[in-house]
């Protein structure tokens, strides 16, 4: 059985700007203007390549937002530090108690194992029953512990995350970056459509 383990502001930190990755492997590029290119070819061309000047423009921007962002996140660590430590000492305990509470049904459930071997040796049907009957109760007890360790444990971490997240300037920064990231969204469609009409136009780019 995996371990319960408690979550850390670190890899909390790493999910929310996990989302600062860009291009998203985007062709980005543009195949230069012939020289004998005619107006439709040229203004298409000029039409692309604006707008790839506003997806790399995007970009820096989203990085930017990626290093506001942490920079906010570390801020607010140091704010709430009081209660952030009474929150992952929270956290610790309940992932403590649950690991012992598991380990506790284990044990459980391998004791009936092995009074059910011995009644079956000794042939006493009606204990063999009786523990039998304990080790599917057991059994029911182990899984609801472990629904509950792992309800504790998603509690916790939101807790974790609510605490940092609701911040005002972390808040604000990951606003800016969540509103960047649609822009990009956009202007990368734009800038798919707009390559599209310039590679037709190659084929026949005096047009």
């Amino acid at each position: 059985m995996s371990p319960i383990s408690l979550p850390t502001m670190d890899a909390l930190e790493s999910r929310t700007l996990l989302s600062t990755s860009h291009f998203h492997g985007e062709r980005l590029l543009l195949p230069p203007l012939p020289t004998n290119a005619g107006p439709t070819t040229t203004a298409d061309y000029n039409a692309a390549s604006s707008a790839l000047d506003d997806v790399k423009a995007d970009n820096t921007a989203l990085i930017a937002d990626a290093k506001a962002l942490r920079t906010a996140l570390r801020t607010a660590r140091t704010t709430v530090s009081t209660q952030l430590k009474d929150l992952e000492t929270q956290a610790r305990a309940d992932a403590k108690a649950a690991r012992a509470t598991i380990r506790a049904d284990l044990r459980a459930i391998a004791d009936d194992y092995g009074a059910i071997v011995a009644d079956r040796i000794s042939g006493d049907a009606a204990q063999l029953a009786t523990d039998q009957a304990q080790l599917k109760t057991d059994k029911a007890t182990l899984k609801t512990d472990i629904t509950a360790a792992a309800d504790t444990a998603k509690a916790d971490l939101k807790a974790l995350r609510d605490l940092i997240s609701n911040d005002a300037g972390v808040k604000a920064a990951t606003d800016q970056l969540n509103a960047d990231q649609v822009t990009l969204k956009d202007d990368l469609a734009t800038f798919a459509a707009d390559r599209t009409t310039y590679l037709k136009d190659l084929k026949n780019p005096t047009a």
